[in-house]
């Protein structure tokens, strides 16, 4: 006989499994410079962008929004 889980154990699996899959990666864009074994220093920047698809009701049509939410210029030495 096989066994069966409940469906709130399956819907619980399937909201972790979303979960992990859409978890960020960690940015690691960042340009070095090296003047000497001394003196170096690092400069990147982070960009949070936001975008949406609206759909109007009467007309079925689509509206898209392009935002940029923040940006931080990071500079470490």
């Amino acid at each position: 006989m096989a066994r069966r889980f409940p469906p709130r154990f399956l819907s619980f699996a399937g909201i972790a499994l979303a979960a992990l899959i859409l978890v960020p990666a960690v940015g690691r864009a960042q340009v070095v410079v090296k003047v000497s074994d001394t003196v170096n220093f690092r400069l990147g920047f982070q960009l949070q962008g936001w975008a949406e698809w609206l759909q109007d009701q009467t007309s079925e049509g689509y509206q898209q929004n392009f935002k940029i939410r923040r940006v931080r210029l990071i500079a470490a030495g």
